[in-house]
């Protein structure tokens, strides 16, 4: 089995070779000739998988180690077989760990030094939104939740008003 992976997909070279031949290509080097006879692709956004990329090519797995798909023609590796995968939430804890640095900035600039006396509030406790509230509980926040939807739709949680904030 030939994989081609995008150079740039952190953490990932070592891993795969033991199953496959393992090549790694800078994102513009992927080319309807180089994936000709590739198996699979590891991708990330910089790579369009679409009919001008894969016509011809006997590809029937694209990983992309992203979020979203639009980089992707789905219509099309459905019609062909191919399976593609996507990485939902893979940067959600990074995003999580960016807000509570800027709370954390936000307090140095303030001058105040002890989470227990501060409350945070979240709007919207999706994915990035829970991880936040957990993290910021963690750190000793006292966290208010506000996502009405979420609440009264799918996941019972004390949701708090903004108007109360």
């Amino acid at each position: 089995m030939k994989v081609l992976v995008e150079s740039h997909i952190p953490y990932i070279k070592g891993l795969i070779e033991p199953y496959a031949e393992v090549h790694y290509l800078e994102p513009d080097e992927f080319t309807a000739a180089s994936v000709a006879d590739a198996d699979a692709l590891l991708i990330r956004t910089r790579t369009r998988c679409n009919s001008a990329l894969l016509d011809g090519s006997r590809c029937q797995f694209i990983g992309t180690a992203t979020i979203g798909t639009d980089h992707i023609d789905l219509d099309y590796c459905r019609s062909r077989g191919i399976a593609v995968h996507n990485a939902p939430g893979c940067n959600a804890p990074a995003v999580a760990q960016y807000v509570l640095a800027t709370v954390a900035q936000h307090m140095a600039h303030i001058g105040a030094t002890h989470t227990q006396a501060l409350t945070l509030g979240v709007v919207g406790v999706g994915h990035v939104g829970s991880i936040v509230a957990r993290f910021a509980s963690e750190c000793g926040f006292r966290v208010l939740l506000c996502d009405p939807p979420r609440a009264s739709h799918s996941h019972p949680m004390a949701s708090t008003p903004l108007t109360t904030w």
